[in-house]
């Protein structure tokens, strides 16, 4: 199922980038439909060369622009094409403040980290569903 889609993982960690692109890999996504970024800024940059990308995993805390800020500037693009992607938080924070904002800006998901491996699948069978 996962091989159908693209994604961009966004973390400033390598770590946590390698994770959940091997968890997707794992699933079926194809490494060629993977494309990454360090911060929201840089991400942003990638999302507009590759418009085909499908879900946006993306880290709440990162410097540069948070997740938050970059899930603001993916729901405010003039581009409906960035506007309307499917955006999933993959963070460690649990923050309730940061969570309320997240929901105002239409994210589509939220992972901890710590239950990445047993629930992102979950998380993007659910997103796909709400579409």
């Amino acid at each position: 199922m996962l091989s159908l889609y693209k994604f961009l993982v966004v973390d400033d960690t390598k770590f946590m980038r390698v994770k959940t692109i091997k968890i997707l890999t794992e699933k079926g996504a194809s490494i060629a439909n993977i494309v990454e970024a360090e911060n929201g800024r840089e991400a942003m940059q990638v999302l507009k060369r590759h418009l085909d990308v499908d879900f946006i995993l993306c880290d709440l805390n990162m410097p540069v622009r948070t997740g938050l800020e970059f899930l603001e500037d993916v729901r405010s693009s003039k581009d409906e094409k960035i506007a309307k992607k499917k955006f999933i938080l993959v963070t460690t924070d649990s923050e309730k403040d940061k969570v309320i904002t997240a929901l105002k800006l239409k994210v589509n998901g939220y992972v901890l980290k710590v239950e990445i491996e047993e629930k992102l699948v979950d998380e993007l069978i659910r997103t796909l569903g709400a579409a």
